[in-house]
């Protein structure tokens, strides 16, 4: 098994649900870990994998190349040679304290509106 940090970058990385996609990715690939997002704008990612093999295909299938404005553009996903020295179990994903939560949540309510406005008026060109 393998401990690593990961850093990614991206034209939209927060605020687009990234992370609890990189949540449902983790746990479908059996990876443990958390993610949360960074000051920087960046999303942190600390995952137990099995093999560098396992870790490479993680990381393919965190490099996310949305369709929509507020989908995740992932541009660059950094390994570094941080040790991890947490323990590390069932993936999921650090909100912070409820005061960033309470921010998050409006944040997403937001992204999810204009979402469903882009959606609608792909779908009305058609």
């Amino acid at each position: 098994m393998i401990q690593k940090r990961l850093v990614v970058k991206g034209k939209t990385v927060q605020g687009v649900n990234y992370r609890e996609k990189a949540c449902v990715i983790a746990r479908r690939m059996g990876i443990k870990g958390s993610t949360k997002n960074l000051d920087d704008g960046t999303v942190e990612i600390l995952c137990k994998c099995k093999n560098q093999k396992h870790l490479d295909e993680f990381i393919s299938e965190l490099t996310i190349k949305g369709k929509y404005e507020n989908d995740p553009m992932i541009e660059k996903v950094t390994t570094t040679d941080d040790k991890v020295t947490c323990k590390l179990g069932y993936f999921n994903v650090n909100y912070g304290d409820d005061e960033d939560l309470q921010k998050e949540l409006l944040i997403k309510i937001a992204v999810g509106s204009d979402s469903i406005k882009e959606m609608r008026t792909e779908k009305k060109k058609k």
